[in-house]
């Protein structure tokens, strides 16, 4: 059974957008929810008599934003994004920027899961181009599930093991809860991981960069606290050190896992372009569906601690919006700096 019930499904009529429809339409059949798609006609570049582009100024839509262009882009969506129908569906269609038109649709029907397909696009194809899901997952404070069109899932492959990075940071939190009520929803077993600093070259040796066991042992209490999900009740760790987002995707590939739930930040503005986002590295890169739980804590009716509390088994989520007991007990891990090294530790 899904833990989310108001699925908003983005949609761009690709052939890889498919894969994703065909992860939302099975989250919504396993969840008797409602599934809304929304197909977003964007603004189309006109060029001046002087042959200069001026979209700001001139935006437009083409062959024409008119009640019947608008009929037949719903008549295409229906057609490529049908269900059988065991599942409550609407068609929306918008024009407007995607990322805009999309957030606006989630706050109208108060969408409690997002869902895209994404490129994967890097180097300077993704800084010209961008990415609607990263703008999306950055600036909403709904979960967003991304599926990457050249290695989405099968239309009947379950999900069978769970990756859950954590830094043990208040935002990581909301996402445990989530990770927790899916691993038990669906059967699958759950990894927790912890990326720490690296260790340094110096002195003609590797040291590491501090003093790790607070890091160890809060994620040994994580385990102990989320024991009673899984399939037998047995929780996994994984502890490495190196760069989080490679780590992160390096686990998620060697364990051959079928999703990934993380927290973000949401960093934003020029903070953002310095530090980078360690879930936008992991969305562009992982090598399955990855799915991206802001802090409940933020403002956001769907993403609130009650909309998803209600929906996660009893345990998983504390009076104090989810923290766990070993929360605080570290501080967040340092960025990786010159001279680091990866090691990692797995243990049942």
């Amino acid at each position: 059974m899904s833990i989310f019930h108001r699925i908003l499904f983005a949609g761009d009529l690709s052939v890889g957008s498919r894969a994703a429809f065909r992860t939302a339409l099975s989250l919504a059949v396993g969840g008797g929810g409602h599934l809304y798609i929304l197909n977003v006609l964007e603004p189309v570049l006109m060029e001046s008599p002087s042959g200069a582009a001026h979209a700001a100024r001139f935006p437009t839509f083409l062959p024409g934003d008119t009640p019947a262009h608008r009929r037949e882009v719903e008549r295409e969506i229906r057609g490529v994004y049908q269900a059988d129908g065991t599942v409550a569906i609407d068609y929306l269609v918008r024009d407007g920027k995607a990322p805009d038109e999309i957030m606006r649709a989630a706050d109208e029907v108060d969408a409690d899961l997002i869902v895209m397909g994404t490129h994967g696009r890097t180097g300077i194809d993704r800084l010209i181009c961008g990415s609607s899901a990263e703008t999306v997952m950055r600036r909403s404070n709904r979960p967003v599930l991304t599926v990457r069109e050249a290695r989405a899932p099968q239309a009947d492959q379950p999900i069978r093991l769970i990756l859950h990075p954590t830094d043990f940071s208040a935002h990581s939190w909301p996402a445990l809860g989530v990770a927790r009520a899916l691993a038990r929803s669906t059967g699958a077993r759950l990894v927790l991981l912890h990326v720490a600093a690296p260790e340094v070259f110096s002195g003609g040796t590797m040291h590491a960069a501090e003093d790790l066991s607070p890091e160890r042992e809060a994620l040994a209490r994580l385990k102990q606290e989320s024991a009673h999900v899984g399939p037998d009740g047995s929780v996994e760790t994984r502890f490495v050190q190196g760069d989080a987002g490679s780590e992160i995707v390096n686990a998620a590939e060697e364990m051959g896992c079928d999703l990934i739930v993380m927290g973000s930040h949401g960093r934003s503005g020029l903070r953002r372009l310095l530090m980078g986002s360690v879930a936008e590295a992991v969305m562009r890169s992982a090598p399955c569906m990855t799915l991206i739980i802001k802090d409940v804590g933020a403002p956001g009716p769907a993403a609130g601690r009650e909309e998803l509390a209600a929906r996660t088994p009893s345990g998983d989520w504390a009076e104090d919006g989810g923290r766990p007991s070993h929360a605080g007990a570290v501080s967040e891990p340092r960025q990786p700096g010159p001279g680091a090294s990866r090691s990692h530790e797995t243990r049942r």
